[in-house]
């Protein structure tokens, strides 16, 4: 068990990708402050990421899922996740600077 958390850290740090490019753009710094203020977009992230884990944990009808399609589910749930995450990062931000 031990060596299959120390993959997927080591997977997602290969995964990683660098946030430069985020603040040399100043409108899309804004775009991803007011996204995080808003709260149908924190809805939005909650409800998503339920259905995500519900998926995860057997869906509709406790069907049985194919590997591919437990990799595309946990793909999307991180790309959710690292949007919410860039947002609230980006909102913090703006806020050290007001």
């Amino acid at each position: 068990m031990i060596w299959k958390r120390y993959l997927i850290r080591l997977l997602l740090r290969l995964i990683d990708i660098d946030d430069k490019p985020l603040e040399d753009d100043k409108f899309l710094r804004q775009w991803l402050a007011a996204n995080w203020q808003d709260k149908g977009f924190q809805e939005y992230i909650k409800r998503r990421d339920r259905l995500f884990l519900r998926e995860l944990s057997g869906g509709v009808g406790m069907s049985a899922r194919t590997h591919d399609d437990y990799v595309q589910i946990i793909g999307q749930r991180f790309e959710l996740l690292r949007f919410a995450d860039r947002c609230k990062k980006m909102f913090e931000e703006e806020k050290k600077k007001k």
